[in-house]
């Protein structure tokens, strides 16, 4: 059968693995300049066809794709995409759908019509994480095949604050097996200002802006002045 599917910028030029059953290789294909990548995989065992197994992933390092599984009753005819197999009961039809291609238009052909009785299942997202000095902390979910840079996040974050340490953030990465984090120095002034690559934010990745303390006291002191009326302007 045959395997396609997109990919964020940052995995341009990289090879992706194919991943059957969560956990089996069984096949790779190159990431191209466009973002898409295609091969062909064996079709998945009759008796886990009609199961949730059956299901292809692809995996870059620690990131994995997500994707839709949709099953139609066979009385409503064929799912009409590349991929789509009958169950062993020969009573469903059964294909998996790109969303990330269907939503940035790069596989319209995906964007079929329903009928009715038709079963769409959505895996659950997965998420990175921004706190400490950005206007709005909290969680935010990596689309299909994709990841967020670190200027991405703190973007989608609101912006980080006045009183931000842009030189001193960190990333606290997962480690299999391990409750320790690995932690990953940024700094967001220099990839501001062009001197170094932006970051890949992978699944479960806590990206942490902290605060400078001079920059705390200088703020709290031109409040405290503002409050008092004794700001005063100087001009050259």
């Amino acid at each position: 059968m045959n395997v396609q599917g997109s990919a964020a910028r940052s995995l341009v030029g990289k090879r992706v693995k194919i991943i059957f059953d969560s956990d089996k290789q069984v096949a790779s294909a190159t990431v191209a300049a466009d973002g898409q990548f295609s091969t062909t995989a064996p079709l998945p065992p009759a008796r886990v066809r009609d199961g949730n197994k059956a299901r292809y992933m692809a995996e870059s390092g620690a990131q994995r794709s997500l994707d839709l599984k949709l099953t139609r009753r066979l009385e409503f005819g064929r799912i009409p995409l590349p991929g789509a197999v009958d169950d062993p009961t020969h009573q469903y039809s059964i294909a998996e759908v790109n969303l990330k291609a269907v939503m940035d238009a790069k596989n319209p052909e995906y964007n079929i019509p329903i009928r009715p009785h038709d079963v769409i299942s959505v895996p659950h997202a997965e998420v990175v994480y921004v706190i400490g000095e950005v206007t709005r902390a909290g969680a935010l979910p990596l689309s299909e095949g994709s990841s967020l840079s670190v200027l991405e996040a703190v973007s989608s974050s609101g912006g980080m604050l006045r009183t931000a340490a842009i030189s001193h953030a960190r990333i606290l990465r997962p480690v299999a097996g391990q409750e320790k984090r690995a932690e990953v120095a940024v700094d967001l002034k220099k990839i501001m200002a062009g001197q170094s690559e932006d970051i890949p934010l992978l699944a479960g990745d806590v990206l942490v802006v902290p605060g400078s303390n001079g920059k705390h006291a200088v703020y709290r002191a031109l409040e405290a002045a503002i409050s008092a009326g004794t700001l005063v302007a100087v001009h050259y």
